[in-house]
């Protein structure tokens, strides 16, 4: 049950990353949609489920424990280079956008500019993956435990305490924004999975772990779906929304919220930075991972609401095609070893 709970809690602290706990996936994949996006919700958290549940079974299956043995589970050559690529683009991207996320917190909080904020972030995250171990990810699940706890907490604060007055649903379906919003968060998710595979010691595990990852997605998504509709197109939401509103309350609760936030970058860039890492060969070799996190900061200089509204968008159509083909091979592969 232990592992269970930490495998169930890491790839939760992975999922809650700055754009999730910000608000600002949920504003633009979802919320927009009024009330029909919660279909949208809906396609997310079955696709959620099946792709993990893929991804564990073949895993502990054919007891993989990297993302390069994962990867011959394909049997074309080409297969295996195109779904890597796609990853590392993808894992790439959230890494620059966590990165983006830091430096728009940081100027809304302090002042300080978001370039600063962001080379801030980079420096320090140089440093975590040059001198970090597997152990990150065991902290990884802890936090994601918290995440789950405190955002659950202000959400339902907010909802019982908003301004009653600002609701007006709009009636477009959203059952392909919930692909594409699934696409580009399944497919950067992948080598998290891998790793974090070897904690599974019983084919249950795989169930277990599902369901946790599904339920706890289903409640936190609507929540928080539920309580930015209310404000959507009502009031300026800014580039992280649910800090917006958490300001509304109180200047404690914003200082709460803050702290949330806080760790969602810092959760989702030990899962991305790490997968990253861990794909291309080059962890504790601190010149490589010093030219990825300058190349991703970089990146981050188009903004956070540009990434997560263009970027992840382009890479959901991709992602998502790429999830379809690891889901089929996961279910129709054989024992490697």
């Amino acid at each position: 049950m232990l592992n269970v709970f930490l495998i169930s809690y890491s790839v939760m602290a992975a999922i809650i990353g700055a754009g999730f706990a910000s608000g600002q996936e949920i504003l633009l994949y979802f919320a927009c949609f009024g009330r029909y996006g919660i279909i949208g919700i809906g396609v997310t958290v079955i696709f959620f489920g099946i792709f993990s549940y893929a991804v564990l079974y073949a895993c502990h299956k054919n007891k993989i424990t990297d993302y390069d043995s994962f990867l011959k589970l394909f049997k074309f050559q080409a297969s295996r280079k195109t779904v890597k690529a796609i990853t590392l683009l993808f894992a790439f991207a959230v890494y620059g956008a966590m990165l983006s996320a830091s430096g728009e917190m940081l100027y809304d909080l302090f002042g300080i500019s978001k370039a600063s904020g962001a080379l801030f972030c980079t420096i320090c995250a140089i440093l975590l993956f040059t001198f970090a171990n597997e152990k990150v990810f065991t902290l990884n699940g802890v936090l994601g435990t918290g995440l789950v706890i405190v955002i659950t907490f202000c959400v339902l604060y907010m909802l019982f305490y908003r301004e009653y007055h600002a609701f007006s649903p709009i009636y477009i379906k959203s059952a392909n924004s919930g692909l594409v919003y699934s696409g580009y968060n399944l497919i950067s998710l992948t080598p998290v999975l891998v790793s974090l595979s070897k904690k599974l010691r019983h084919k249950t595990d795989c169930t277990a772990v599902t369901m946790s990852i599904s339920v706890m997605s289903a409640i936190i998504m609507t929540l928080i779906f539920v309580l930015i509709s209310i404000y959507a197109n009502k009031i300026s939401l800014g580039e992280l929304p649910m800090l917006t509103l958490a300001k509304r309350q109180s200047p404690g609760f914003a200082l709460l919220y803050s702290s949330v936030l806080t760790v969602a970058i810092f959760t989702t860039l030990i899962s991305s930075g790490g997968a990253l890492c861990s794909a291309l060969k080059i962890q504790k070799q601190p010149s490589k991972i010093a030219l990825l996190s300058s190349s991703a900061y970089l990146f981050s200089g188009l903004g956070f609401s540009t990434l997560v509204n263009t970027a992840y968008r382009i890479c959901g159509v991709a992602g998502f095609i790429a999830c379809i083909a690891i889901i089929c091979v996961c279910f129709s592969s054989k024992k490697l070893f």
